[in-house]
């Protein structure tokens, strides 16, 4: 396990570096008794190239950390009863995730929170899998929870389905146990359903805890045609309270025509309930949803929108109006890279080829919980936007 002294750290001349000497051929199993990865208060630390699973509480927690770097890192399943993360970003300063993937089960992929002071997952992509904790909304990206600066996500690729879930279940509480929670509709007792899901991509202030500074960049929020998402919407930003200077450009929200809640979910949520709240952008925004729609309040600055039930504009070659995805983002500017194909597309093959079906502690389970299939990630959005032109390519 990566579980060092707390407060050992690096300094930023001479970090302390974990590496996979073969980039992927190393995963570290928490077999759900611990989490893989933990860092407390630890400062310039480098983690790269292997695998981390199997986590309780999570599968990789930084708590009170300051400039960690994680890359090419591929982590997956925590334990399914508890209010689990399988990234816990806690009041930890200049995290970057790099070249990242998560996928699997956990009450959320990513929870970033807790008076954190920033968060970049830069070309990250997560696959919400399965819950059965009543004890939160159950999200993919949680990426700003009570007092959390410069939330950012540079070519993010989010999605979920419910592939992991049992047919049926006893609903859990945060530590696993059988305590009703009334702010959950399918809280107690046996269960065939997600309790409590809310939004794919979640940005979340507090009250007196605003969330500032947040980007969105280059990103997609997808379901594909036979994904199952139960929840309210795909992207929420922010869902409450005080989130000025949030900026969300060249980002889309595509929910596949044929998906069977195509006309239930809300594409975009971009809402804000402060009044003090400023310099709420959303710029070259695209939206592919049924007839629910999106919601915007006037505070937000619109423009170059494209909303609608078909992809009115091509992602890959467009210059005005819409999300272009065809470029890298770096240190919140548009480069000339090609993006494509996607940077970790064999490392996620391999971990979603390798994973199986969830194996973890299950509460009076019963079937569901399927093997997960290897997943393409770059075919499996080409087959959803079209095929990626050349100068998209590297």
């Amino acid at each position: 396990m990566i579980q060092p002294p707390a407060s050992l750290s690096g300094t930023s001349s001479a970090p302390i570096t974990v590496v996979a000497f073969n980039d992927g051929q190393v995963t570290i199993d928490g077999q759900f008794a611990t989490a893989p990865v933990s860092l407390d208060k630890n400062a310039y630390i480098n983690l790269q190239g292997f695998n981390v699973k199997n986590g309780t509480g999570a599968v990789a927690r930084l708590s009170s950390t300051r400039n960690v770097t994680l890359k090419r890192m591929v982590m997956w399943d925590a334990d399914i009863r508890l209010n689990s993360a399988v990234f816990y970003n806690i009041d930890s300063a200049n995290t970057l995730c790099e070249d990242c993937a998560f996928f699997g089960t956990g009450a959320v992929l990513i929870e970033n929170g807790f008076y954190a002071g920033g968060l970049t997952c830069r070309r990250c992509w997560g696959r919400w899998e399965g819950s059965t904790t009543n004890w939160s909304g159950k999200v993919a990206f949680d990426m700003g929870y009570e007092s959390v600066p410069t939330s950012i996500c540079e070519n993010c690729l989010v999605t979920a389905t419910t592939l992991s879930m049992p047919a049926q279940f006893t609903a859990t509480d945060y530590q696993g146990g059988t305590t009703n929670n009334p702010n959950c509709v399918n809280g107690s007792g046996t269960q065939t359903v997600v309790p409590c899901p809310e939004f794919i991509y979640r940005v979340r202030s507090g009250p007196g805890n605003p969330m500032y500074n947040g980007r969105i960049l280059g990103s997609l929020i997808y379901l594909q045609s036979g994904d199952t998402w139960p929840g309210l919407g795909m992207i929420a930003v922010p869902s409450g309270w005080d989130a000025s200077g949030l900026h969300v450009r060249h980002s889309m929200s595509f929910i596949h025509p044929s998906n069977a809640r195509f006309n239930s979910l809300l594409g975009f949520i971009l809402q804000n309930f402060s009044t003090a709240a400023t310099d709420l952008v959303a710029s070259n925004i695209t939206s592919v949803r049924g007839s629910r729609g999106d919601v915007a309040t006037a505070q937000w600055s619109l423009s170059n929108t494209a909303f609608g039930t078909s992809l009115s504009v091509n992602p890959w070659t467009t210059t005005g109006t819409g999300a272009n995805l065809c470029n890298r983002w770096l240190n919140g500017e548009r480069t000339t890279a090609p993006l494509w194909p996607w940077p970790m597309n064999q490392r996620i093959i391999d971990a979603t080829n390798a994973a199986g079906s969830y194996r973890g502690p299950c509460l009076n389970c019963v079937g569901g919980r399927a093997v997960r299939p290897a997943t393409d990630v770059t075919a499996e959005i080409q087959n959803l936007l079209g095929t990626i032109p050349t100068q998209c390519r590297s």
